[in-house]
This record gives C-alpha cells, sequence and structure tokens, in this order.
C-alpha cells in the first residue's frame, strides 16, 4: 500500500462515502500513517496503524474507547477528548484486504498541532490540557487499561536495548556515535537509579497519556487548548513521566533535531508557564514523592527520549521515521545536550514548582 493511498475497502467498512471524500497526508507523527478525509458532512482522521509498534491492535484499540467514552461521561467540555467511530459492522478498527489496520476519528474543526510552543501562553494552554486530561483520569481504574508497551519508560528496558543494539552495531554507526555514547553512560546509573524508584510498588500507578509531547496538544484558531491526542499509549505509568516529557518538548524553543546542539537550552519562562497550567490541576492528587521527584523529571524523560534515538540509529532505525541517514543520531545529540541543560538548571526547575505547589 502506499503511503498516500487509503483503500476503497476502508471507506465502505466505516460507512463514508469515497466518491464524496477528498483525503491527503496530514500530520508530522513519527508512527503512524494518517490522513485527513473531508466529505460535504464532516471531517475525518483515518489512520493506519503501525503494526510492528503495536502488534495487539484489540487491547489497543480497547484502552482507547474505554479512556475516551470515561471521559466524556465525566466532563462537562464539549471536545475533552477525541471522538473515534466504529465501523458499520461494530468493530473498533478494520483490516482491509492486505491486512492493514485501520481507525477513524473525528477532526475538530479548525484545530491545528504544534511541533513548538510558540509563547508562554500557548505553554500554559498545553500545561492546563494535560492536568486536565490526569484530574478527568484520576479515578479510573489503572488497572483495568492494557499494558499497550511494557516497560515503555522504564529504563532499566531501555538501557539494555541499547546495550544490545550496541552490540549489534556496525562498525560505522558505532564510530559515529561514539562521543555520545560515552558521555552517557557515565550518568546512566544515576538515572537507573531514578526510574526504579519511579517503578517501585510503593509508587502510584496512575492513568498517563506516556507521550504528551507538544503536538500532541490539539489548540484551536485562537491557541487555547482543546484536548491531548495520540492516545496509543494511555495505560497505567506515572505522572512523572508525562510531566518530564511533556517540558522536554514545550519548554524546548528548539526542534527536536536541532543540529546546532550548542544554541539547546530549555526557555524559563515556558517551562514556568507549562507549570503554572499543568500544577493547579494536580497539586491536591500529588503525592510528597511525586513532588519530590517532578524537578528532575524533564532532564529523565530527555535522557530517555535521547536513548531511544540512538537505540534506534544503532539498530539502523527501524523504529523512528527519519529523514535522513543520520537522522536519529541528530535527534540524540540534541536531545542530549538539553538532557545536560536541565539537569544544570535543576534547581531553578525545584524553585518554579515549589513556588506554585506551595
Amino acid at each position: 500500500m502506499g503511503l498516500s493511498v487509503i483503500p476503497h475497502d476502508v471507506f465502505v467498512a466505516f460507512g463514508i462515502d469515497e466518491a464524496l471524500s477528498q483525503f491527503q497526508p496530514h500530520g508530522s507523527g513519527h508512527i503512524h500513517h494518517t490522513f485527513c478525509v473531508k466529505t460535504l458532512e464532516r471531517n475525518y482522521i483515518f489512520q493506519c496503524i503501525n503494526q510492528k509498534i503495536f502488534p495487539d491492535v484489540d487491547a489497543l484499540m480497547e484502552n482507547l474507547f474505554n479512556v475516551t467514552c470515561y471521559i466524556t461521561n465525566c466532563s462537562t467540555f464539549k471536545n475533552s477528548t477525541l471522538r473515534f467511530f466504529k465501523t458499520i459492522n461494530g468493530g473498533s478498527y478494520y483490516t482491509d484486504y492486505q491486512g492493514e489496520y485501520w481507525r477513524v476519528m473525528e477532526m475538530i474543526p479548525y484545530a491545528v498541532t504544534y511541533d513548538k510552543a510558540l509563547s508562554a501562553e500557548m505553554a500554559f494552554e498545553a500545561g492546563k490540557i494535560l492536568g486536565k486530561f490526569h484530574f478527568l483520569l484520576r479515578n479510573f481504574p489503572s488497572k483495568e487499561l492494557h499494558i499497550i508497551l511494557p516497560g515503555f519508560h522504564q529504563l532499566e528496558v531501555r538501557w539494555h536495548d541499547f546495550i544490545l543494539a550496541m552490540k549489534k552495531a556496525k562498525p560505522e554507526r558505532l564510530r559515529e556515535a561514539g562521543n555520545l555514547i560515552q558521555s552517557i553512560t557515565s550518568v546512566s546509573i544515576d538515572e537507573i537509579a531514578f526510574s526504579n524508584k519511579i517503578y517501585h510498588s510503593a509508587t502510584p500507578r496512575r492513568v498517563v497519556h506516556n507521550d504528551p509531547k507538544i503536538n500532541n496538544v490539539l489548540f484551536d484558531q485562537h491557541l487555547k487548548g482543546i484536548c491531548m491526542i495520540d492516545l496509543d499509549t494511555v495505560m497505567p505509568g506515572s505522572y512523572l513521566h508525562d510531566f518530564g516529557d511533556a517540558l522536554r518538548t514545550t519548554a524546548n524553543p528548539f526542534e527536536e533535531d536541532e543540529p546546532d546542539i550548542s544554541l539547546i537550552q530549555f526557555d524559563s519562562n515556558l517551562l514556568k508557564a507549562y507549570c503554572e497550567g499543568y500544577l493547579p490541576h494536580l497539586k491536591n492528587v500529588l503525592t510528597n514523592d511525586e513532588i519530590d521527584g517532578l524537578p528532575h523529571a524533564p532532564a529523565h524523560m530527555t535522557f530517555i527520549i535521547g536513548l531511544r534515538f540512538l537505540t534506534d540509529y544503532l539498530n539502523e532505525d527501524v523504529y523512528f521515521r527519519i529523514g535522513h541517514s543520520k537522522h536519529n543520531l541528530q535527534r540524540a545529540k540534541a536531545q542530549f545536550a538539553l538532557y545536560h541543560d536541565f539537569v544544570i538548571r535543576e534547581k531553578e526547575i525545584k524553585r518554579i514548582i515549589h513556588s506554585l505547589i506551595n
């Protein structure tokens, strides 16, 4: 199947008239192939699900429907979450004649996404939307959700994958990444210890997004936040993971793959604005241990994402979609430059967080 094609039988399965539809590729995601489909009555988002990343599509779609329906029922605000459509036969997804999995959701009118926060006001809105997402799901029984990606943010697991990748990597790629590998190895023990504390049995299991970067927040034409999107990774986890990953992108004024790493540092105004939007929803929900972990969470999640990019580079780019042969290495270098800035300025982050909570 070509990347610009939606098979005819997919339209039939969801009861949408292909003859009256126009479609084109949509979004900047790394994982799925996404299309905007416009009809006379409404607009849709069609997604071809990446089976290599999400092999258990039944569990994936059950999570999505359970969480979105729960939010819809407990929120009085329109568009508090995405709306997914079932097939005319009642299925949560459809398998086309080539064995590809498809799902369809409503496209909210005039809604857009951004890869960077354009202002402090926009960062505030992004924080507010994730805070509201966590608050609305605070009483959802997390044990009812399937674990779609086991150990998704567990650094011990990611580090093991990284070691295997180094053993199998081609010599050329190892040479290209040599300096970066040496620099991250020196701090890996402390980051693994932080991760193990998050995964300790005494730590609360929350219902979290697990991928709340800025381009997974939907905004209206006035740059007001609408809702979280890309809900594939919603499952039991930690608020620290979501908070840290959100700030990794929202407080970073540079591209995720910025080639000049000497420029990279987080913007404290963006970080503070995000916290001002997020923390009021959760300050009475967070435990003391979670509050203590918040200042290091941005550095920790940036380390994990950087490690994933580096591992994929060593594995010859089998996970993330790339624009050129060294794209994942470039991404990894940018993320670890941001990681070091978060670490150096962690006391500043702590002051911001504690001033808002106290």
